[in-house]
């Protein structure tokens, strides 16, 4: 993964990787997924960024977690849900998902620019 190129949070980069694998079969349904601190490692985020993106695949019902065993993937549709995630469409607004995102937070950091070029440092409110 590289944080720096993808504007997204980290949990969301994770989580969308660890789907496309599962999409692809890499990791079939009933398999284990890697421990958090190996998929930390191997993603180069924190252990907790690892949990959030479980998590929100939890919650998407792609994997289960059971208590002191590991995380699972479910035996979960693929055909549809999974193909649908994993096709070019997908992929094609996916992409310009990212790209709205990162023209949302240039805009926003240009506003917070001009707000403080705008409002004097006094805390006092600008006479206009």
């Amino acid at each position: 993964m590289e944080p720096r190129s993808d504007s997204r949070p980290p949990y969301l980069v994770v989580a969308d990787q660890l789907r496309r694998r599962i999409v692809a079969g890499e990791f079939a349904p009933g398999d284990q997924l890697p421990a958090g601190r190996e998929l930390a490692e191997e993603y180069g985020v924190a252990p907790n960024t690892v949990l959030s993106a479980i998590r929100l695949l939890r919650d998407e019902g792609l994997v289960a977690s059971q208590q002191g065993r590991g995380t699972f993937v479910r035996d979960v549709d693929l055909a549809g849900a999974g193909s649908a995630a994993g096709s070019p469409e997908y992929l094609e607004l996916l992409e310009r998902l990212e790209g709205i995102q990162s023209l949302v937070e240039s805009l926003d950091a240009r506003v917070r620019e001009i707000e403080r070029t705008v409002q004097p440092s006094s805390g006092e409110p600008a006479e206009g």
